[in-house]
């Protein structure tokens, strides 16, 4: 994304900052190029909002998210 201009070098200091969540690749579930409904579901997987929209406190006009944490909290910082 870096490399297309969709992202800044800024961003990617900051998502490389960000602790590692412990999550692991399934790499045995494989969609072949024509499997349109396989093609299908994984799309919408990715499209699918990373964390629940309820812990969401506000979008800022920055377009930064601001999330509630699991205890309740705000965090320190905002997402990108």
């Amino acid at each position: 994304m870096l490399a297309e201009g969709k992202i800044t070098e800024e961003i990617v200091a900051t998502i490389r900052s960000w602790q590692h969540s412990g999550f692991s690749v399934d790499e045995s579930v494989r969609v072949e190029a024509k499997d349109t409904e396989g093609n299908q579901r994984l799309i919408e997987y990715f499209l699918r909002c990373p964390f629940s929209q309820a812990r969401m406190i506000e979008v800022t006009g920055q377009g930064k998210v601001i999330p509630r944490l699991r205890d309740g909290r705000q965090p320190a910082r905002t997402l990108p």
